[in-house]
């Protein structure tokens, strides 16, 4: 099998949906050769049984540029994943013989909006840019973001609207030449940026169709939009041969090197600032602060926008003085001394470079990615460290997480952040419930004195469709047996949701392969909250139902069973988003105790309730003054990996530092 094949079946998991239903599968299982083994593996961690992964795998092996007849049948499947699997291998193998069968499939009901477009890009002619712009707003525009995916992978045109792509296709039909000698790594840039533009389109076309009855959600819609705007430039930005080579050093680890690399770069185009301004960052990372100095003010004085390059003059200046501290307290004694503190935007320091650095982190570009080859390296090297085993696995492609953290977890049967980690991955669903129960149980078997493991099997006994919250009404209360397990679970004396171990492992991982932290690295803690958020709705809504029937007394009782929750998550979170989170969640508790409370004419309840929010929200405003957050998104690799611990080990303290070093505001 090519490299370039393994890239494209590396790439389903980028793009697949968490799970699959069975696909039929007759044939007789055969024992697998080493090569079909590692392709049975990729496709399994995606979600796709056993069966089916078994004859992806020797149907991709069996196909030739002669004969695609094994994966053509898959192409028709009405499972999404699946038929894409078998598509992008059939064209890859023989655009010839596939594209008329992948076209057939696009245009059957069960295909609508699926990653087929996707695979039909890597076939470059203008016959299937024709082919994607006629299909454009067919099914009611269902597919549409599916189709400008594959447009832009074919064209390397970013239209974010049907109708930009038919004018545009209006215009350039007759002299359009699609890019014959497109390269490997390009290619797969492509399809990474135009799948996240693909996700971030989905999502804000759900919060455009609600944000009528909230205003909050057409914020959130306007920041997707944004969002997609900052990876499109970056994807658009064009790199010199020398600023690539640059980058993939850095990702590698070998500082001295891309240093030098940079300053190549530079040298080879003086209009090349970003490389200029990486090797900077690089200067400061490695302690030569006098010419780091130097070069960001030569930076900052030829583009004043760059706002970032002064401030790093500065903390390269503090960094090589006799007062020097710790990363973290230089850099926030710095930023506390500038006049005018910038506020940071959705990525950021508001900088323009550090908006294209971003940007092409987000389209898999640029120097803050994941080395996913180097990382499948660190367990092989460290067999016997479970933080890189949890660490290798969380920093990994997202949608092999599973199987990675499975392995990891064969490996470390009793490690209880790998049980942690492993029980909180995915939300339950129906599909994956029974398992996820039994991977809290293994979790509170280890650690049985933690409530957050006993609190989450106690979520998933409980367990509703996250449509059915959408009626109050249809959501039963909790029972008396479930209450009463949720006080004894709320009153075990730990409370840990491992998210101190991952952000650890995560960082010891990279630090071992002495790689800067990259945007998935960042995104690698596995999400702790939904339990919480879950079972605080729950509770608020049993309480709201006892409330209405009357039963004020037992209602009381069980919404103070939410806050004495809410409170315990609140005194025990440790990164800024948990605190805020659970604290946000303790106060809607609260609030609704202290409405219900006056209507039931309990003046002395409402006065404790009152008391307990204004305390609350005192708690809560110190969080808006988070400036110094924009310090996380300068490119240099050791104050990223200092904030990014301190922000989620000791996140509390340091917001309590920061307004310290600034008390007048």
């Amino acid at each position: 099998m090519t490299s370039f094949r393994q890239h494209l079946i590396s790439l389903l998991a980028f793009v697949s949906v968490a799970s699959n239903p069975l696909y039929p599968q007759s044939e007789s299982a055969k024992e697998p050769t080493q090569e079909s083994l590692v392709l049975i593996e990729r496709f399994q961690a995606l979600g796709i049984n056993d069966l089916t992964s078994k004859a992806l795998a020797k149907a991709s092996l069996d196909a030739s540029e002669d004969d695609v007849a094994p994966l053509l049948p898959f192409i028709d499947s009405d499972e999404p994943t699946v038929a894409f699997a078998a598509a992008i291998l059939a064209v890859a193998t023989s655009p010839e013989t596939a594209v008329p069968r992948v076209r057939a499939a696009m245009e059957s009901p069960n295909q609508s909006g699926s990653f087929l477009p996707i695979a039909l890009a890597l076939d470059p002619s203008v016959s299937n840019v024709n082919y994607l712009v006629g299909r454009l707003g067919q099914d009611g525009g269902k597919s549409d973001s599916a189709l400008m995916c594959g447009l832009m992978i074919l064209t390397r045109e970013t239209h974010a609207k049907p109708e930009l792509w038919l004018e545009w296709w209006k215009k350039n039909r007759g002299n359009f030449a699609p890019d014959l000698d497109l390269d490997e790594e390009e290619l797969m840039r492509r399809i990474q940026t135009s799948v996240s533009l693909y996700r971030i389109d989905a999502v804000s076309k759900i919060l455009r169709a609600v944000h009528q009855s909230e205003p909050l959600l057409a914020n959130l819609s306007g920041m997707f939009d944004r969002m997609r705007q900052v990876i499109e430039d970056g994807a658009r930005i064009h790199l010199s041969p020398e600023a690539m080579e640059a980058d993939k050093l850095l990702v590698s680890g070998s500082l001295e090197e891309a240093m030098r690399a940079y300053a190549n770069a530079a040298s080879i185009d003086p209009q090349d600032l970003r490389s200029s301004y990486l090797q900077a960052c690089l200067l400061l990372e490695v302690g030569k602060h006098t010419e780091a100095a130097e070069r960001f003010e030569s930076i900052a004085k030829a583009r004043p926008e760059i706002t970032s390059a002064v401030f790093l003059a500065k903390l390269s200046q503090r960094r090589g003085s006799a007062g020097a501290s710790d990363w973290v307290t230089d850099a926030m004694i710095e930023l506390g001394a500038m006049k005018h503190i910038p506020e940071p935007e959705l990525f950021g320091w508001p900088d323009p470079l550090i908006e294209i650095i971003i940007g092409q982190a987000m389209s898999s570009r640029g120097p803050f990615v994941t080395d996913y080859e180097q990382l499948d390296t660190m367990t092989t090297k460290y067999p016997a460290d479970v933080q890189i085993a949890l660490g290798a696995a969380l920093s990994g492609p997202k949608q092999e997480k599973n199987h990675r953290l499975a392995v990891a977890g064969k490996l470390f049967p009793d490690n209880p952040a790998i049980a942690s980690a492993l029980a909180q991955q995915h939300p339950a669903s129906e599909k994956n419930l029974d398992q996820i129960k039994d991977l809290t149980q293994t979790w509170m078997r280890i650690e049985p004195l933690n409530a957050v493991p006993a609190l989450r099997e106690i979520e998933l006994e409980n367990w509703l469709p996250s449509k059915r919250f959408a009626d109050e009404a249809s959501v039963p209360p909790l029972s008396e047996t479930t209450l009463d397990a949720l006080a004894r679970a709320i009153n075990l004396p730990e409370i840990n949701d491992g998210g101190r171990a991952s952000v650890l492992a995560i960082s010891h991982t990279l630090s071992k392969m002495q790689a800067p932290f990259s945007i998935a690295a960042l995104n690698g803690r596995p999400p702790m909250e939904v339990t919480f958020q879950v079972l605080s709705m729950r509770i608020l809504l049993t309480a709201k139902q006892l409330f209405s029937s009357g039963q004020i007394e037992e209602g009381e009782r069980v919404a103070r069973l939410g806050i004495s929750m809410g409170k315990r998550r609140a005194e025990n979170a440790e990164t800024l988003i948990s605190y805020v989170m659970a604290t946000a969640q303790w106060m809607m508790t609260t609030k609704a105790l202290r409405d219900a409370m006056e209507i039931a004419g309990k003046s002395e309840v409402v006065a404790e309730m009152d008391a307990m929010r204004d305390n609350q929200k005192k708690k809560l405003r110190r969080f808006k003054r988070t400036e110094f957050l924009s310090l996380v998104t300068l490119p240099v690799p050791s104050l990223q990996r200092a904030m990014m611990l301190r922000m989620n080990l000791d996140g509390i303290r340091l917001v309590d530092e920061w307004i310290a070093l600034r008390p007048e505001n």
